[in-house]
């Protein structure tokens, strides 16, 4: 009974998948109706081949010269013919799948972009790019050859039946054998089919994850001389993926066995039925032949038909790790494109009673409020880990209060909630080196596309960075490799800043924006936002008594609460 229900578990699942795959795939129904179309002709032609070359035997074995010259001619063009248009179809199946993997992985990679922050989170990155690339992959060859592998093998394995049915009952008979006993194979090996296909998965995301943040952390890595800890951690998951591997593949082995025995004792029996209506003098020599052509053939077809099912299988199992990404909440990026948006501006902004959980039962935020004005720098202080990263957050949206509400004031004084849609009234810089591989210029340009090189230069000068920049070669279209490499973590640090300068949004977001800053430097950088933001918000987190002698309001966090503390109090006290 708990085997009864399992099996009807997965297949109530891989229904659904499937369910996915063709309501996405449905957009490319002409591409995959030519697949179809090309492979039914194709499969025509064969078979008139194989019945062109068995009136060519008996024209050779009855000596009636004046049919060979056709009857060869018959065959060998039908031959060809079928070889160009599957040569065709392999052209025209590059370049549609080519096409539709590109619009998949583009859609997939827009739907990770647009998702909630903090569900996306609890995911690897190696884990996403392995669902980006991999599974995109699989995903799209695996449909775009199913159906028409499908309906093709079909149409051979009942094109070859016929003929043979035409010809010979009984031989049609024993060729068909193999049928039920292949079918009852493959109906008790789906379970197992999915369970390793799930596995292998799972354990190609894990290596591949685990390589990633090696990789990025690699100079961690040296730094530490643990390089052996980490070589023995990835020997663990590549020897655990291969495990999983080589059952899969005893697994399939022992399945390609029965299935092997049962096409050879097909095989032998039609052309021992064959040998003997020979013998009887029932058939030519050329039907002969035509016999054993057409019993492989529906052997080879219905077993096609058959071994489809681990790709199905696979397949479905590659699509439900896409429909796990998409069934995560969106955000409402439609506002947030919204040119009103921006327009609307801030004169204040307001949390009221906020309180925040990543895991229920432990806020860390419990019921807080503060204001911010234009003109003012508004500081949080207070020690790591405490709920300042969260305010932040709170602020552009990333995550949303269970409690509480927080409020922005525009131009006409009518205070509106603020979310995800409202995020373009903020420019951010966040902690740690956010550069991308590519030019300064790239770096500042991608949260203002029109930018011009003066805007570029100005917000350069106002964050301290174009003194060091203009003396790098090609100035500010000097390339950077990941994560900024090329530049310190404080020249990293000024470049970013100068990003959020050139946004040019109502509030300036710093989260420990300078920390990788010595002291001059900092105060140096933050006078000259000031000095050229006066109508903005300005909210830093900071953790040095420099950025909190500067600020206006100053707000303590610890253990989730929230309070208004006077100025230049010391951040140990």
């Amino acid at each position: 009974e708990r085997g009864r229900k399992h099996k009807k578990g997965y297949l109530l699942e891989m229904f659904r998948e499937w369910k996915w795959m063709v309501h996405y795939f449905c957009q490319y129904k002409w591409e995959i109706f030519f697949y179809i179309g090309a492979g039914i002709f194709s499969t025509i032609l064969s078979l008139a081949s194989a019945v062109a070359s068995k009136y060519l035997i008996d024209a050779v074995t009855g000596f009636q010269a004046d049919r060979i010259l056709s009857c060869a001619a018959a065959t060998v063009g039908l031959a060809f013919g079928s070889m160009l248009i599957s040569a065709g179809i392999g052209r025209g199946k590059y370049s549609i799948s080519t096409r539709v993997h590109r619009n998949l992985q583009g859609d997939v990679f827009k739907h990770m972009t647009r998702a909630r922050w903090l569900e996306l989170n609890r995911y690897r990155n190696g884990d996403l790019l392995n669902r980006l690339d991999n599974d995109t992959i699989a995903l799209t060859g695996n449909v775009l050859n199913f159906i028409p592998m499908v309906i093709n093998n079909g149409v051979a394995f009942a094109g070859a039946l016929g003929i043979m049915v035409y010809y010979d009952p009984v031989m049609a008979l024993l060729a068909l054998i193999s049928a039920p006993l292949t079918a009852g194979l493959g109906y008790k090996v789906m379970g197992k089919i999915r369970e390793y296909s799930k596995g292998m998965l799972k354990a190609g995301s894990e290596k591949t994850a685990f390589a990633e943040d090696a990789i990025s952390n690699i100079q961690t890595i040296k730094a530490f001389g643990i390089h052996e800890y980490f070589e023995k951690r990835m020997g663990e998951k590549l020897e655990h993926y291969r495990e999983i591997a080589m059952k899969n593949n005893r697994f399939s082995v022992y399945c390609n066995i029965l299935l092997s025995g049962i096409g050879i004792l097909v095989t032998y029996g039609c052309y021992g039925w064959g040998v003997y209506r020979l013998w009887s003098g029932f058939i030519t020599y050329g039907t002969m032949t035509l016999f054993i052509d057409l019993a492989g053939r529906v052997r080879e077809g219905f077993s096609n038909l058959i071994t489809l099912v681990p790709g199905m299988i696979s397949t479905a199992s590659h699509a439900a790790r896409i429909m796990e990404l998409e069934d995560i909440p969106g955000e409402c990026v439609w506002a947030a494109d919204s040119a009103s948006c921006v327009g609307t501006g801030c004169t204040g902004i307001r949390l009221e009673e906020i309180t925040f959980a990543y895991e229920e039962g432990k806020p860390v935020l419990d019921k807080v409020s503060f204001t911010a004005e234009p003109g003012e720098i508004t500081a949080f202080i207070g020690p790591s880990g405490e709920g300042k990263t969260t305010l932040i957050r709170l602020l552009l949206g990333l995550v949303k209060p269970q409690e509480g509400q927080a409020l922005f004031r525009d131009s006409a004084g009518k205070e509106i909630p603020l979310g995800e849609w409202q995020r373009r009234l903020f420019s951010y810089v966040p902690q740690g080196n956010t550069l991308f591989a590519g030019s300064i210029a790239e770096n500042l340009r991608m949260v203002k596309e029109n930018a011009s090189e003066e805007e570029i230069m100005e917000a350069l000068k106002a964050a301290d960075a174009w003194g060091f920049v203009k003396e790098l070669r090609g100035g500010i279209h000097y390339e950077l490799g990941e994560h900024g490499k090329g530049l310190s973590e404080g020249q990293a640090q000024r470049i970013s800043i100068a990003r959020a300068l050139v946004r040019n949004s109502p509030v300036l977001l710093l989260d420990e924006a300078t920390s990788a800053l010595d002291p001059w430097t900092e105060q140096r950088v933050l006078k000259q936002i000031v000095k050229k933001n006066r109508d903005k918000i300005l909210i830093v987190t900071a953790h040095r008594q420099s950025v909190v002698e500067m600020s206006d309001r100053i707000y303590r966090v610890n253990k989730g609460k929230l309070e208004r503390v006077r100025k230049f109090i010391p951040l140990n006290g």
